[in-house]
C-alpha cells in the first residue's frame, strides 16, 4: 500500500465508507506506515505476504505479484468476514475469492495489466499470454466492474473482447477537497 493513485483511490473509498459507519478493512501484501498516505493510518490495515519475494534476481515481477495476490486472497477470505470485496490492479484476487468466497467481489480496473509491457520477441508474448488470459478471467468473475474514465472504458472493450457484455460503471478518481471550516477561514483571513 505505498503513494500512488490507485492506493489514494482505495484509502479514499475506504475512508468515506469508514464515515458512513461500514466497518473497513484494508488488505495489502506490503504498508510501510513511514511511506504511506497519512489516512491509513486512521484505518484497520492487514498485511500478508509481505515475507514473499517480489521478484527472482529483477526478474518474473507478474509470477511474483501473482503469489502475493494468491496468498493474501486466502488470508482475506479466512480472516476477514467481509460482506463485499473490493479489489483492484490484480484481477487474480477475483479468482481466487470467487473459488473460495461467496461475497460480492467489486473490481476497479484502473487500465487493463496487459497493455502495460511491451512483447518485443515471440518468448516475451508467450510469457505474457497465461497472465493475460488470467486478467480477463479475473476481470469478467466481479460482480462488478468500475473504471476510471469514459477512456478506460474504451480501452477495456478493445482488450477484453470476451468481456464485451460487461456492464462498466464509471468512478471518478476522488480528488481533495478543502473542508467547509478551511474555506471559510480563507474568507475571513481575506486573500493571501
Amino acid at each position: 500500500l505505498g503513494l500512488g493513485g490507485s492506493e489514494k483511490l482505495i484509502v479514499e473509498a475506504a475512508v468515506a465508507l469508514k464515515a458512513k459507519g461500514h466497518d473497513v478493512k484494508i488488505y495489502t501484501s506490503h504498508y510501510d506506515s513511514k511511506h504511506c498516505f497519512e489516512k491509513t493510518k486512521d484505518l484497520d490495515v492487514q498485511v500478508a505476504g509481505d515475507f514473499l519475494p517480489r521478484s527472482l534476481f529483477g526478474q518474473f515481477h507478474i509470477v511474483f505479484a501473482l503469489i502475493r495476490a494468491i496468498w493474501l486472497s486466502f488470508y482475506a477470505c479466512f480472516h476477514s468476514g467481509a460482506q463485499v470485496y473490493v479489489t483492484d490492479q490484480i484481477a487474480v484476487y477475483n479468482i481466487c475469492l470467487r473459488m473460495l468466497c461467496s461475497q460480492p467481489i467489486v473490481f476497479y480496473c484502473h487500465f487493463p495489466d496487459q497493455l502495460l509491457t511491451q512483447r518485443r520477441s515471440v518468448f516475451k508474448y508467450l510469457y505474457r499470454l497465461p497472465f493475460d488470459c488470467l486478467e480477463e478471467l479475473g476481470t469478467g468473475l466481479a460482480d462488478s466492474v468500475l473504471v476510471n474514465s469514459k477512456f478506460t472504458a474504451s480501452v477495456f472493450r478493445e482488450t477484453f473482447r470476451w468481456l464485451g457484455n460487461t456492464r462498466l460503471d464509471v468512478v471518478y478518481p476522488a480528488i481533495g477537497m478543502p473542508s467547509k471550516e478551511s474555506i471559510q477561514k480563507r474568507s475571513r483571513d481575506g486573500p493571501c
